[in-house]
């Protein structure tokens, strides 16, 4: 049963179990008010899958000139540096967290690239969130794409917006469907040997709010009309 025709039914009850009209009306406004409110409940997320999301926990000494990652390092606690090498800025460096105190910089040539696996559920809907920035003006307007696993809604690209010549994030929510038990999250930059800098990354199983039923609506301004109209009457009769 839908939820309009549920609210109806509460109505009918009421009148047909000696309640007035108007009565009836008020439970239908009443019922359909609840209705409204149920489907419109807020999402729920569940934890963090992602570990390390904001850079700050890695081996140091396994680190290059410059702050370098290296093809297929494991430098950077849970992630897999996927192509050429990735900076792994810090204070001091070109660029500056948005979370904490480090942060990684995909600018290079190659399409750098850095990356980590979940463990998801099949058709279960994520979100996946990260800050990207750059720190100060590029001229051609570079960013990243993101891949979490094959098929369609699976991949996009992100223009790191950046307007001035100080460090600046955008925060990037990317809802998915996941294809099966394992989520392979790529992150790699595009754009011309330019600064792009990823921070504050997470991912979680995400619930979105339901839509209202546009019959629940109709029947909520039905009530509303009627007890409009049911006052009216009755004014009219004490007059």
């Amino acid at each position: 049963m839908s939820r309009a025709a549920f609210t109806e039914e509460i109505a009918m009850h009421n009148f047909t179990h000696g309640g007035s009209p108007r009565t009836a009306v008020r439970a239908l406004a009443a019922a359909a008010l609840m209705s409204a409110a149920l489907a419109t409940a807020g999402a729920a997320t569940g934890p963090d899958l992602l570990v390390n999301g904001s850079f700050e926990v890695g081996d140091q000494g396994m680190v290059g000139p410059g702050d370098r990652v290296s093809l297929g390092s494991a430098a950077i606690a849970g992630w897999t540096v996927a192509s050429s090498p990735v900076v792994w800025g810090a204070p001091g460096d070109v660029g500056a967290a948005s979370d904490g105190i480090s942060f990684v910089d995909l600018g290079g040539a190659g399409r750098p690239q850095i990356s980590q696996w979940v463990t998801t559920v099949a058709d279960q809907a994520y979100r996946l969130s990260f800050d990207l920035g750059t720190p100060y003006r590029e001229p051609n307007d570079p960013g990243v794409s993101v891949a979490v696993g094959a098929g369609p809604g699976r991949f996009a690209e992100f223009h790191a917006v950046n307007e001035s010549f100080v460090q600046a994030y955008r925060h990037i929510d990317f809802d998915f469907i996941a294809g099966g038990d394992r989520t392979d999250v790529v992150f790699a930059e595009f754009g011309i040997d330019e600064h792009v800098d990823l921070d504050n990354v997470s991912l979680a199983a995400f619930s979105a709010a339901a839509v209202p039923e546009p019959a629940s609506w109709a029947l909520l301004a039905a009530g509303l009309l009627g007890i409009r109209f049911a006052r009216r009457r009755g004014r009219v009769a004490g007059a």
